[in-house]
């Protein structure tokens, strides 16, 4: 499966877009729709809003792959776009080995799973992010019922 243009509308309003570098809540330089790397960081150059969705489109296959392979059961289109959201802001191996994926894929219950991922560190302890916890639970709904409606602020 690939994303659907519902899915990329859903990560981006998720992901925003800044065409600057700028530090994320964790402190990691980040520049377009949430790109981080070597590359990346104060000095780094304005991109164009074409460079950022072409950058954000060519990253979209790897999580799109990550989903694919990581997944063993049926999906929904929209549940492959929640966990595409869920890798794409996390990483593929947070989905690889993320008890929401052995659930998934043994059937088992999903009350919450998406929500063990909504912390960040502040001075060396995790905490809840607001920010995260929003995508988190919207992760949920979108997976569990289609709901592309709940979007970042």
């Amino acid at each position: 499966m690939n994303v659907s243009p519902d899915g990329i509308d859903f990560t981006q309003s998720f992901e925003g877009c800044s065409l600057t570098p700028y530090q994320d809540e964790a402190g990691v330089w980040t520049q377009g729709y949430g790109e981080t790397g070597d590359d990346i960081g104060p000095d780094s150059p304005p991109w164009t809003q074409e460079e950022a969705t072409e950058y954000f489109m060519q990253r979209a296959k790897a999580y799109e792959d990550a989903v694919n392979a990581d997944v063993t059961v049926p999906l929904e289109q929209y549940q492959f776009d929640a966990l595409f959201d869920f890798a794409y802001n996390l990483g593929n191996s947070a989905l690889a080995h993320s008890t929401l994926i052995q659930h998934i894929n043994s059937g088992g219950d999903l009350t919450g799973l998406f929500e063990l991922w909504d912390k960040v560190r502040e001075n060396g302890e995790l905490v809840v992010s607001a920010g995260l916890l929003r995508r988190r639970k919207a992760e949920d709904a979108l997976f569990t019922s289609g709901d592309y409606g709940i979007t970042a602020p």
